[in-house]
């Protein structure tokens, strides 16, 4: 009787267990980003939240966030070639490494082209961070200096301790 049950009690488990694993397989966060505009229904989502957040800590009017999400998204629209030509690029740097014979030059100057796209992109963030505060009272701009600090110096390790490698 107590085997029947343990059985039983194993086979209800095992059945939960699996349909589980299923649902959570199922769910978002799995798969190539590129299907169907997961990517960017994602991008969309936080930057949506994002804003609420902005929004609800800093006070913002609605003007502010209307302006602020209209700077937001042209920048997304202006930084659009730039995130295809990085994916892109890296594709390709992966295909030459995978090749049997490595070709260094044509890796380098894939590999430099990176590194322009990556810039133009630092410095449009730079720019829309510089514009958004420009829309903020001195008082909002105030807190959100100190809520959201310049990252820079040392680099950290989990939580904060001094990280592995380099000194």
């Amino acid at each position: 009787m107590k085997t029947r049950i343990l059985i039983w009690a194993f086979v209800v488990a095992l059945i939960t267990n699996g349909a589980m694993v299923s649902t959570a397989l199922a769910g978002p966060g799995f798969g190539p980003w590129d299907d169907e505009g997961i990517m960017e229904t994602r991008m969309e989502h936080r930057m949506d939240r994002r804003m609420d957040r902005m929004a609800e800590i800093l006070d913002l009017t609605e003007a502010q966030q209307q302006q602020i999400e209209d700077l937001h998204k042209q920048a997304a629209e202006k930084n659009a070639p730039y995130r295809e030509q990085l994916a892109a690029s890296r594709e390709k740097v992966r295909q030459l490494c995978d090749a049997e014979s490595i070709d260094a030059t044509a890796i380098r100057t894939e590999l430099a082209a990176q590194v322009d796209a990556k810039t133009a992109l630092i410095v449009s963030r730079a720019t829309v961070r510089s514009e958004t505060l420009k829309l903020l009272t001195p008082e909002q701009r105030e807190l959100a200096e100190k809520l959201a600090p310049r990252k820079g110096g040392k680099q950290h390790g989990k939580h904060g301790k001094q990280g592995k490698g380099m000194m």
